[in-house]
């Protein structure tokens, strides 16, 4: 036998062996072959924008503009150097009070302009109503608002002095965005709504919310809710009813976003109001490390420059929690977040309802459970009616329909096929799952842990842990209290998202996923509450 054939076949061999190897990896459902791949938040996030001008180059100034009898409009301006800057009016919360609340957001205005948009902090102490349940009149809001979009038309395109400051060509009228807190965030969100102009985005801080969910509409603009865990203003964190309700939504047509910031209360994002009111709320948070005024007010404009960024510009290199394909972050400029994300066009998998959801999706593929259990429960702030017991999602729902998913063995698995007509999803980006651990639950007595597994035609997987080093599978500040109602937790265990990129799935056929199963085998026991599974576009 020559040289060269003994060569050949021992290059034949090892050719083989690297094959039944790779077959092994790329078909095997054991963690030992096919290594899951652990899902990280890559929390990259440059502070400043990527389109950040010098600071200090804008120029803020206050103004005060006559109106018709013997009224007057009064705010903050901040004009950048450049030209054709978009334009942000910043609407502050209900006004007890004679101080100028329009002020407080003044480093707002100016870290705005010194980045390039036009930015008005608007006094709208004219608007408030005391007497209506919104406290606040739309109507005077928005004729409020198009009386300055008409100074503004004066002052950019016939170079008038309105604001006692020169205006030409400094802003773009076709580029408007709101940023609203407390009441002044619920004034954002009705004007986002608005068909008279089309606004490009809406950031809501902390928003009241009084009405019914049905009088909640889906905006024709990006949406963005900031909730601080510790408000004890707006206590029930009203802006959570907003993104319920929307994400839900069939006619839902722009992306809609919020972020939980833990430890903020709801004053210190304006610099007017100075008392903590996070001492209002019943349970003590002494142990909890709260965040400073100047620590909110950081976080705010950043978070501030980078949303709008992102929809009037789009940069890549941010993980904010609003591009879909990018895992959901931890943390955002160093403060701890959870996040939730939903965008139009988006394929949902599993949606809790009575009607057969535990035993069908909701595109009509099975569900099979081996070794847990899945139960349909209803979250509501209504006693009689709370099924999920311990559970304090935000917005105090009345009606939020969850699937309980609980194991006490470490072979549990959650399992759902795609029917045929859904089975190409290269053209989403990632998929994401609506949870939160189940506070209460006793077999939660370990970090969670699970994994994700994806199950093309051809038998092919991939593998993705999820682990507790995501802060939406961590327990949730807080313990157990109990009234003459009912026993929950003492804080809210808000639903967030756990993303993952579609970009990890390196061994599946993308256009032919069969199945989406959860396997419950890295822990002992276990408990999640689940408000949706979906694909996101």
């Amino acid at each position: 036998m020559s040289k060269r054939y003994k060569l050949f076949s021992f290059i034949l061999c090892i050719l083989f062996i690297i094959g039944i190897f790779e077959f092994i990896r790329t078909y095997s459902s054991f963690s030992i072959f096919n290594t899951p791949k652990i899902l990280q938040s890559t929390n990259y996030i440059q502070t400043l924008s990527s389109i950040s001008t010098n600071e200090d180059s804008a120029k803020i100034q206050l103004f005060e503009i006559p109106l018709h009898g013997q009224n007057i409009t009064t705010g903050v301006i901040g004009v950048p150097a450049g030209n054709n800057n978009p334009i942000v009016f910043i609407l502050h919360d209900l006004n007890y009070t004679k101080k100028p609340y329009d002020h407080g957001f003044t480093y707002l205005v100016k870290h705005l302009a010194n980045n390039g948009y036009l930015t008005i902090s608007l006094n709208i102490n004219s608007t408030f109503d005391f007497k209506s349940a919104q406290l606040i009149n739309i109507e005077n809001l928005s004729h409020l608002i198009f009386q300055h979009l008409y100074f503004l038309d004066q002052s950019i395109n016939n170079n008038k002095l309105i604001y006692s400051i020169d205006l030409s060509n400094k802003g773009n009228l076709n580029q408007i965005s709101f940023v609203g807190h407390g009441v002044g965030g619920f004034g954002a969100y009705s004007l986002s709504n608005s068909p008279e102009i089309n606004f490009h985005s809406a950031l809501l801080i902390s928003p009241t919310f009084i009405s019914s969910p049905k009088n909640i509409i889906p905006p024709s603009l990006p949406l963005g809710i900031i909730l601080p865990q510790l408000d004890g203003e707006v206590k029930s964190l009203d802006g959570q009813k907003i993104y319920d309700t929307l994400s839900i939504s069939d006619e839902l047509i722009e992306p809609i976003s919020s972020v939980f910031l833990k430890n903020a209360n709801h004053n210190y994002f304006n610099t007017m109001l100075y008392s903590d009111d996070s001492l209002k709320l019943k349970y003590n948070y002494d142990k909890i490390n709260k965040l400073t005024p100047l620590e909110q007010q950081e976080f705010l404009k950043n978070y501030t420059l980078d949303f709008l960024n992102y929809y009037h510009f789009n940069p890549s290199n941010k993980n904010i929690g609003l591009n879909s394909a990018f895992v959901a972050p931890d943390s955002i400029y160093g403060f701890e977040v959870l996040t939730s994300l939903c965008t139009p066009n988006s394929l949902g998998i599993l949606t809790p309802t009575l009607n057969n959801s535990t035993v069908l999706n909701s595109l009509g593929g099975e569900i099979f459970m081996n070794n847990a259990s899945l139960n349909y429960v209803v979250e509501s702030y209504m006693a009689p009616y709370d099924e999920a017991i311990g559970f304090q999602q935000p917005g105090l729902p009345e009606n939020l329909g969850l699937f309980k998913i609980s194991w006490n063995v470490n072979s549990g698995t959650f399992s759902t096929k795609m029917p045929e007509s859904s089975k190409d999803i290269s053209k989403y980006q990632s998929l994401s799952l609506w949870l939160s651990i189940d506070p209460m639950n006793n077999l939660n007595k370990e970090p969670l842990s699970f994994i994700i597994q994806f199950k093309d035609k051809f038998g092919k997987i991939d593998q993705i842990l999820i682990d507790s080093t995501s802060i939406a599978l961590q327990q949730p500040d807080g313990e157990t209290i109990s009234n003459a109602y009912q026993t929950q937790w003492s804080t809210f265990t808000p639903l967030s998202n756990v993303r993952i990129p579609l970009s990890l799935l390196t061994n599946i056929n993308k256009h032919n996923l069969t199945s989406i199963s959860i396997k419950f085998n890295q822990i002992n026991s276990g408990a999640i509450l689940l408000g949706n599974i979906s694909f996101l576009s």
